[in-house]
């Protein structure tokens, strides 16, 4: 679990683009909600592997030709099992769980005719109970396809032609999940992820090109990482770097104020803005008032920021104050469902 952060809502300053414009722009990270919400009193969380099937299942696909059951069953093990690696992987950076209360089960699926049907509550249940758990996040179905493009044309060199070969790896995922609620035994989310990687190469000839590839264990376990963390960012809270806007000239004290700025040193750059949003230069008072805005968005405080804003555009209308004053306002409403997923520490 990602902690190092001075409070729940706050965001941090991290780079600024200086240019010769009247503004500069930083860049900051703030913590946007979940599609989905876990409630915010739960904190334990088993992680099911539910997408193998029995050893019976995988020995059909003998009968197939051009079909290996080993290939099958070890991309499926391989992969379902790196799915739970990105998921922890994704959790560390994240502030809402801790690592130390995500656990691991593995169960084999006996329902070939539905591959992707829930859990029976009576089996949940005991889960529940024996790992003290609050959600079971279900890896339901895992499928991983490697295919492989092959294209040679030809180039001029020193005015000769010769072979070249373009060679493409495609590995298309699809997964399939579910998120259970033990207490109120609700299935609180169900997600389908597809999604193709691509590797692509040249070379002059085939054998070079495809040593450029991934072998496809490496593959597999990209694809299962990737998909991990994909549901991780599906239910629960995240950071993410976005710009702002300031405002670093306008008269001296404006262009004095910015090495406060740059320093992070908000509080000391607010009370030159303060002051100088109330200017009888229109100009001034609308880029100070716009500048107090952003200074309390990094503080934390949005209503105060939407107050700000609202006085910098009605002192001088601008699109861009507009805009700002958009993002703040879906902020405080992100900031209303980030309390019912997140409690700040």
């Amino acid at each position: 679990m990602r902690t190092n952060r001075p409070a729940l809502f706050a965001i941090l300053s991290i780079v600024f683009f200086i240019s010769c414009k009247p503004y500069s722009f930083i860049d900051i990270e703030v913590l946007e909600p979940s599609k989905v919400t876990i409630p915010a009193n739960i904190s334990k969380i088993t992680f099911i592997n539910h997408s193998m099937f029995t050893e019976e299942f995988y020995q059909t696909y003998d009968t197939v030709p051009g079909e290996k059951t080993g290939d099958l069953l070890n991309i499926q093990k391989s992969g379902s099992k790196e799915v739970f690696n990105g998921f922890i992987e994704a959790i560390n950076t994240s502030p809402r769980f801790d690592t130390a209360n995500i656990f691991y089960l593995y169960l084999i699926r006996n329902d070939t005719a539905n591959p992707t049907s829930p859990i029976a509550w009576t089996i949940l249940d005991q889960i529940c109970k024996g790992k003290n758990t609050e959600v079971i996040v279900a890896l339901e179905f895992f499928s991983g396809n490697p295919s492989v493009e092959l294209e040679t044309t030809y180039r001029w060199i020193d005015g000769r032609s010769y072979p070249w070969s373009f060679i493409s790896l495609y590995f298309e995922i699809k997964t399939f999940w579910r998120t259970y609620e033990c207490f109120s035994r609700k299935i609180i989310d169900e997600f389908l992820f597809i999604d193709t990687l691509i590797w692509e190469t040249s070379e002059s000839s085939n054998l070079i090109a495809m040593e450029n590839l991934p072998e496809e264990e490496e593959a597999v376990r990209y694809a299962g990482i990737l998909t991990g963390k994909e549901y991780v960012n599906r239910i629960t809270p995240g950071w993410k770097k976005v710009k702002r806007k300031v405002y670093i000239s306008g008269n001296k004290e404006m262009r004095k104020v910015k090495k406060q700025v740059y320093s992070n040193n908000w509080h000391a750059a607010a009370r030159t803005w303060n002051k100088l949003a109330y200017s009888a230069k229109k100009n001034l008072a609308c880029k100070a008032a716009f500048n107090m805005a952003l200074a309390c968005e990094m503080e934390g405080k949005l209503d105060l920021a939407v107050e700000w804003a609202i006085k910098s555009f009605s002192t001088k209308n601008k699109k861009s104050t507009q805009q700002y004053l958009d993002i703040i306002n879906k902020r405080r409403m992100d900031q209303k469902k980030l309390s019912q997923q997140f409690y700040e520490k």
